[in-house]
């Protein structure tokens, strides 16, 4: 067999085990120029009809090598004309934008590129934007990760289909690639950093790899599918952890004592989930998760800020997610003071309080909670400093009663407190309660959660 067919071969038969397209679907080809992305895009181009697809290209000018952009831009539009494949070209300025954003040339270049590519996919409205990923580049990625200390989803290397790309030539070596090209003859241009061992990855592609290729001539087809197994456990550990999660937390915060009990292998996982689910976007690293871990371990003051204004506070038995500045937000929760009258439901902050002179009227929802005496005006407001509670004839600065209770200090300012002209009576929730009745009640509170 030919290396045009064997390759052609193992590209669709990896598309269709992995479901990548469908008929009717579009797909916009990430063409460099380079040997991986012409023969992509050709092999696509030449499939097109048996897989159903609409074919664009997309070429982006990164402004990295300015003296051989041209060439490059010129190879790649010849390339598109004669197959008659709709092409779109950007460009950008990659050295301003990671001064600008403060980071690596490598990882600003792909960042633009990738915008600029899921803008191309979008205003064509196609579905997959495919890139030339192919099994030397995962064998390499793999290695990479385990050097940084990975876990599985590193171990995974790269996904043959996720978040709107599809990589068909995963199974496809370098060498394979370009026999492809020269039986095709067809020219691409060779990218000259790729031969630069500034980059982690070239130097491990020209030192690393042949070393491997002595030990076993298969050692990147086997990463490959060590990296395929890695994939379907972390998948599996993944639903363990988003059942969990569902299982054992409230919105926006979970028990620290279940999350400290859990595998690790669940827990840190289901950090990074609860971090997803209130606004987090990154993907945290190790040192971060184990850091929230370790907040199931501390005083109920602790907190930690996590990327994109994520904050994570311990409140007692909880462990609280949400907006880093959510404990400004908390503070205005405070409210003015609400006048109680006879029969009239006031409600606040979740809350719904009734007052009645003598017994409430039969049916009445919520706790009911009698008093022999209280001194109007009655009225519903927020603590006050030097406020007190009495219990059992002793009284105790709220505050401190407010600490014994385990109520969250963002939550305190918040929490509606019934008061006489000689202060609070009762705290909502807390039910701490002074001149209670022990016959026939002069007054009554029905008292009720809301939300």
């Amino acid at each position: 067999m030919s290396t045009e067919l064997a390759v052609r071969c193992k590209m669709l038969d990896f598309m269709g085990r992995h479901a990548m397209t469908a008929p009717g679907d579009g797909v916009l080809c990430a063409l460099s120029g380079g040997a991986d992305s012409i023969a992509m895009t050709q092999l696509l181009w030449e499939s097109r009809e048996q897989l159903g697809i609409r074919l664009a290209a997309a070429h982006f000018i990164h402004g990295l090598r300015p003296e051989d952009a041209p060439e490059e831009l010129e190879l790649v539009r010849q390339f598109c004309r004669q197959r008659q494949i709709p092409l779109t070209v950007g460009q950008g300025d990659t050295r301003a934008y990671c001064q600008q954003n403060r980071c690596g040339i490598e990882e600003g270049a792909r960042q633009l590129r990738y915008e600029f590519l899921r803008q191309s996919a979008s205003q064509l409205q196609y579905s997959w934007i495919a890139t030339a990923h192919h099994l030397d580049d995962n064998g390499e990625t793999v290695l990479l990760n385990l050097c940084r200390g990975t876990g599985l989803r590193g171990l995974g290397g790269i996904p043959p289909k996720r978040d709107g790309l599809i990589r068909p030539l995963l199974t496809v070596s370098r060498r394979q690639i370009e026999q492809y090209l020269a039986e095709k003859r067809i020219p691409y241009r060779n990218d000259p950093s790729n031969e630069s061992e500034q980059f982690a990855r070239n130097r491990l592609r020209r030192q690393v790899l042949p070393q491997l290729r002595q030990v076993n001539s298969r050692a990147l087809e086997h990463l490959g599918q060590a990296a395929c197994r890695a994939r379907q456990d972390e998948q599996y550990l993944e639903q363990l952890a988003s059942d969990f999660v569902r299982q054992n937390s409230r919105p926006g915060r979970i028990p620290a004592a279940a999350l400290a009990q859990a595998p690790p292998s669940l827990s840190l996982r289901a950090v990074q989930l609860l971090y997803r689910q209130n606004g987090g976007v990154a993907v945290l690293s190790d040192s971060h998760r184990q850091a929230v871990l370790d907040l199931c371990q501390k005083g109920p003051s602790a907190q930690l800020a996590l990327p994109g204004d994520i904050a994570v506070r311990r409140q007692y038995e909880w462990l609280v997610f949400g907006p880093e500045n959510d404990k400004n937000a908390e503070k205005a929760l405070a409210f003015p003071p609400q006048l109680l009258q006879p029969g009239k439901p006031v409600c606040q902050n979740g809350w719904q309080v009734t007052l009645y002179r003598g017994e409430a009227p039969p049916g009445q929802q919520g706790q009911l909670v009698a008093f022999d005496r209280l001194m109007p005006p009655v009225v519903l407001r927020s603590r006050q400093q030097g406020d007190c509670i009495c219990q059992g004839g002793h009284r105790k600065n709220l505050k401190k009663w407010m600490i014994e209770q385990k109520i969250p200090a963002g939550l305190r300012d918040g929490l509606p407190l019934v008061c006489d002209q000689l202060g609070p009576v009762l705290v909502c929730g807390g039910i701490a309660r002074d001149r209670q009745s022990r016959g026939k009640p002069a007054w009554v509170l029905a008292v009720r959660r809301i939300t």
